[in-house]
């Protein structure tokens, strides 16, 4: 037969044919049939077609063909079909294919389908695609999916997901898919998530990922994190997390984490933390930080740490600090520091303090600081030498009053010294060079910093060319009892001292426990160099603290006492900043004994001595006195002179206009 006659053949007839006739048209004579006929053939005849036969029907044909006659195709049937043919397959014809025929579609096939199509496979035809058919769907196809053929999905078939797949995905489609799944997307295709897919994710899903996954995240995705599932992230997870990612974080995100989680943060991850997450840390959270992430921390994220919790601190991680740290601190941050941790402050870091953060302390705190400096000259050409605080004394270098033993200058080592108010002898550590020294009414910080004042040329040392430069002597304590006793206060010029440069440089040099925290030189009139230091003696520890033991006792009995708050109040008004009050009269006995408050405090000039060398510069460095005794007497007081607060720095050049401030 020729085609017109295969096509004339009716309808019922077509229908009688057995399978072999059916073999026997030639491919030319099925492409000739028209949709009737095709239509008409039974599921037998169908399924005896050979592959050439099926290759040869059209479109049209393949369009007519019933679900039956679909159903009854067998695997290389369909692997013959062009992707014309597949793309005409009815939806019901694609539903009910087999899961065998399904897979034996070829990977152009499953690209031409439509997405009706690609919708009507039920959850067995796709868990029965193989990877490479997954991997040809079309954006538009994997669209197509509902959420139980996403579930449908195996791990293998995800893996095969490309990122332009995983991206057409919908969010109900991202939350269908098993923890198994979630954990098989490759990484490209995961770093291609939505901010919405990710945001979609539940709790558990996160918890499946791996951590190559966690690390690429996109900085948008970790952003579009929710607050539970940063909370559902491991530990594993979240040092996983790339810094960049760190960095992008929400401050809400910052909070919702686990300590157990910001613990576990690697130094590098912890630094890229931006300020408002520094800033929004609880102290529960600020302690458990380990030392090696506190370490590193910059400036700008030192400057975010609130009060509460640099109070929260412990000292093991106080100590992580190097003295840059220490220096960014304001001064709101230095007097949060509880004075356990300003007692547990390193030498190194007690130097560091700059003299606005020195001048924050509070006398408690400045108490119980590791060290104090003033500035020392060798003059044996030896080098500074030092007593250990075991073997010093207790000087009061900082002018509070404290009894705290510490460290001293050694054999052939002087100290810098200006009798201020010109008594013959050095009374405290305002009339040394040091922490307690006196600069325009604030502490100096440093020994160099209270030079620094007296350099009016401004050229960078301190010579005869300076006012002051006369003032200036050397306090040589042979003995090393910590008292100026006669002799051992020298001239500069006794010593052929000539210049000494302010020009110094940080050192860590440390010499029986004590800090040369910065050095330069002085020189004599020989034209030789010697050693000039600021350094930091160090306290000894059990002193301090039985001194700390001592105040807090002595607060609370003055506290306790009318006596003792009379007492207080007649310091006060005789110009005192601070008073050590003991009341040794019993309230409720008629003994004779008198309440008696011996007030110590900063070096102070007194009336008396300003009215009797009124051509005189009485060098006085703080608003209180050398030593006042105040009697009290149930409620008389009787005081001496009052003081009169001059500032060195302060003072005229002309030594005649410097008039009695009373």
């Amino acid at each position: 037969m020729n085609t017109a006659q295969t096509a004339a053949i009716e309808t019922t007839d077509i229908g009688a044919l057995n399978t072999a006739a059916v073999r026997a048209l030639n491919t030319a004579d099925v492409n000739a049939l028209t949709t009737d006929q095709v239509a008409a053939l039974g599921t037998a005849q169908v399924a005896a077609l050979s592959t050439a036969q099926g290759q040869a029907l059209t479109t049209a044909q393949v369009a007519v063909l019933s679900t039956v006659d679909a159903q009854a195709l067998n695997s290389a049937q369909v692997a013959a079909l062009n992707t014309a043919q597949a793309a005409a397959l009815t939806t019901a014809d694609i539903a009910v294919l087999s899961t065998t025929n399904v897979r034996a579609l070829s990977t152009t096939d499953i690209n031409a389908l439509t997405t009706d199509q690609v919708a009507a496979f039920t959850t067995a035809q796709i868990a029965a695609l193989t990877t490479a058919q997954i991997g040809a769907f079309t954006t538009a196809e994997i669209a197509a999916l509902n959420t139980a053929d996403a579930a449908a999905l195996n791990t293998a078939q995800v893996f095969a997901l490309n990122s332009s797949q995983i991206t057409a995905l919908s969010t109900a489609d991202i939350q269908a898919l098993n923890t198994a799944d979630i954990h098989a997307i490759n990484t490209t295709a995961f770093n291609a998530l939505t901010t919405d897919q990710v945001a979609a994710l539940h709790t558990d899903q996160i918890q499946a990922l791996t951590t190559d996954q966690i690390h690429h995240f996109s900085t948008a995705d970790f952003a579009a994190m929710t607050t539970d599932q940063i909370v559902a992230l491991t530990t594993t997870q979240v040092v996983s997390i790339a810094t960049d990612s760190i960095a992008a974080m929400t401050t809400a995100q910052f909070v919702a984490m686990e300590t157990t989680d910001l613990h576990a943060l690697t130094t590098t991850q912890f630094a890229a933390l931006s300020t408002a997450d520094i800033n929004a840390m609880t102290t529960a959270e600020t302690v458990a930080l380990t030392t090696a992430q506190l370490h590193a921390l910059d400036t700008a994220h030192l400057a975010a740490l609130n009060t509460a919790d640099i109070a929260s601190l412990t000292t093991a991680q106080l100590a992580a600090f190097d003295t840059n740290q220490i220096q960014a601190f304001d001064t709101n941050q230095i007097q949060a520091f509880t004075t356990t941790d300003v007692h547990a402050f390193s030498m190194a870091q007690a130097a560091a303090l700059t003299s606005t953060q020195f001048d924050a302390l509070t006398t408690e705190q400045a108490n119980a600081l590791a060290g104090v400096s003033p500035i020392a000259l060798d003059l044996s050409g030896t080098g500074i030498q030092t007593v250990s605080s075991a073997h010093g004394n207790s000087f009061d270098l900082l002018g509070t009053g404290s009894q705290a033993q510490h460290g001293w200058v050694g054999a052939n080592t002087g100290l810098l010294v200006m009798d201020l108010n010109h008594d013959g002898k050095i009374n405290n550590g305002t009339e040394l060079f040091g922490s307690a020294t006196l600069v325009n009414g604030h502490q100096a910080g440093n020994g160099y910093n209270a030079l620094m004042a007296l350099d009016s040329n401004h050229d960078g040392k301190i010579t005869a060319l300076d006012a002051h430069f006369s003032d200036l002597k050397v306090w040589v304590d042979a003995n090393g009892n910590g008292v100026s006793d006669a002799g051992e206060l020298k001239d500069l010029s006794s010593l052929g001292i000539i210049e000494l440069d302010l020009n110094a440089h940080a050192s860590t040099q440390m010499n029986n426990g004590n800090l040369l925290g910065l050095i330069s030189s002085y020189k004599t009139a020989d034209g030789k160099t010697h050693e000039m230091a600021d350094v930091w003696f160090a306290q000894n520890q059990t002193a301090t603290d039985a001194t700390h033991a001592a105040t807090t006792t002595a607060a609370a009995t003055t506290d306790a006492t009318h006596h003792a708050a009379a007492a207080t109040d007649a310091v006060n008004a005789a110009g005192t900043t601070t008073a050590q009050a003991t009341d040794h009269a019993a309230t409720t006995t008629a003994s004779a004994d008198h309440a008696t408050t011996a007030a110590t405090s900063s070096l102070g000039v007194s009336a008396g001595d300003l009215l009797a060398h009124p051509g005189d510069n009485l060098l006085a460095s703080s608003s209180t006195s050398t030593h006042t005794e105040v009697v009290a007497t149930a409620a008389v007081v009787h005081a001496d002179v009052h003081l009169v607060p001059v500032d060195h720095t302060q003072l005229l050049d002309d030594p005649n206009k410097n008039t009695p401030l009373i």
